[in-house]
């Protein structure tokens, strides 16, 4: 009986198995994937900095056709400035096979949170390997108050990431969340972010792009937005 019962178990998981195959393979649905990444017009530091070899891709099509994509020849190309600075509004899909039925609805470069933990990871092991020298580890630049900071009562920057982006009416936008990087006081850093809200212009621009907006409490400045842009998705 308990062997009868055994082999009904692994039939039904079987076919379960099976079905969301099925499902997954053959309809249509937005998903996400990755793709080959490749920078051009690097300049300056651009140049010098090690990308990604893939980054991550938001697609809609048929499940098997997503995976065909994915180990096709089909690569994104991207303004290396575009990349670090997080803009995911900027982009070319190339050498996506005509035969898949799958549209490419962004991309997901790493956010400028992720960049500036990386950079302090970077100094970090550079402060290291300079104390296991003997040698005093170079300050990075902006790390250190300017007299004007001083002046100014001790401003500092932080950055506010997840951030919910209001689309406009009837709109769904991709992607649906942006990262701040604010200056301020203190007092004022810590009670963000209430009082913050980030929403998508009203109107798409000529190239179906929605600009976003952002209103801080009084005293914050906002130094830079990432991404700058959103783009309507299914």
């Amino acid at each position: 009986m308990m062997k009868n019962n055994l082999g009904l178990k692994i039939v039904a998981l079987v076919m379960a198995v099976f079905f969301w195959l099925q499902i997954t393979l053959l309809s249509q649905h937005e998903s996400k994937t990755s793709l080959p990444l490749k920078l051009v017009n690097a300049t300056g530091e651009d140049s010098l900095r090690q990308p990604p070899r893939r980054i991550a891709t938001s697609v809609y099509g048929r499940g098997l056709d997503i995976l065909r994509l994915r180990y096709s020849q089909a690569h994104i190309q991207m303004n290396a400035a575009d990349f670090w600075a997080g803009n995911a509004a900027d982009y070319l899909a190339l050498d996506v096979p005509e035969k898949l039925n799958v549209k490419v609805l962004g991309v997901m470069p790493p956010t400028l949170a992720e960049h500036l933990s990386e950079a302090g990871q970077a100094r970090a092991e550079n402060a290291h390997s300079a104390a296991k020298n003997g040698k005093k580890a170079p300050s990075a630049a902006g790390t250190e108050p300017s007299q004007s900071d001083s002046e100014e009562g001790q401003l500092q920057t932080k950055i506010l990431t997840d951030l919910v982006i209001t689309p406009p009416q009837g709109v769904k936008i991709f992607p649906p969340q942006a990262t701040l990087k604010v200056r301020g006081n203190a007092s004022l850093l810590a009670g963000l972010p209430s009082g913050v809200r980030v929403f998508a212009a009203s109107q798409p621009d000529a190239g179906g792009q929605y600009k976003l907006r952002y209103e801080v409490p009084e005293g914050i400045t906002v130094l830079d937005i990432t991404p700058k842009q959103v783009r309507a998705s299914r």
